[in-house]
Order: C-alpha cells, then structure tokens, then sequence
C-alpha cells in the first residue's frame, strides 16, 4: 500500500488513487503483450475496443492484421490463438476485473 499509494492523505482519495494506479497496470501489460509478441499498439487497443463494442471475437485476420510481422501461413493459427487468448486475458482481468 504504502509504495503505490504514498500520497494519499484521506479515505476518500484511496478510490479515486486506485483507479489511477489500476488504469496504468492496464496500460502497462497492453504494452508487455504488444512488445513480448511485436504488436501494433494501436490495433490492439482498437481490436479490444471493438470486441467491448460488439461482444464477437477477432477474426484471425484482425488479430494477424495487428502484428508487425506476419507469421508464415503453416503458424498464423497457433500464432493469432496464442496473442487473442493474452488479449482476453487482459480484457478479463482489467476490464471484466477492474473495480468499479
């Protein structure tokens, strides 16, 4: 508590100081999931913003679509399953997750 949350001064600020920290926890593991499989930032954020929108599932293609480098036909299936399963899993821990 004390080394993320040092300033809070009352109760009433430790909601609002949470979020904050919550929100760049969120935006630290899109990060790690863009550098660690060599994503487009931006088509990621935008894939979860549309699979928030429209509660379906990327198509492989858009999952494909957001990396800088496109895997070889013979692993694009293993490839794209393994990056939607690490985007889910963000969706479900910071936002499904995220307190309210």
């Amino acid at each position: 508590m004390e080394e993320h949350l040092p300033k809070v001064q009352s109760g009433n600020d430790v909601e609002a100081e949470f979020k904050k920290f919550w929100d760049a926890q969120g935006k630290a593991e899109i990060e790690k999931i863009c550098s660690e499989e060599n994503l487009d930032a931006d088509k990621v954020t935008k894939m979860i913003s549309s699979y928030l929108f429209t509660e379906r599932l990327p198509f492989r293609d858009d999952v494909v679509n957001a990396m800088n480098e496109k895997p070889k036909l013979l692993k694009r299936k293993a490839v794209s399953q393994r990056v939607l399963d690490k985007v889910l899993g963000y969706i479900k821990t910071f936002i499904d997750g995220a307190p309210e």
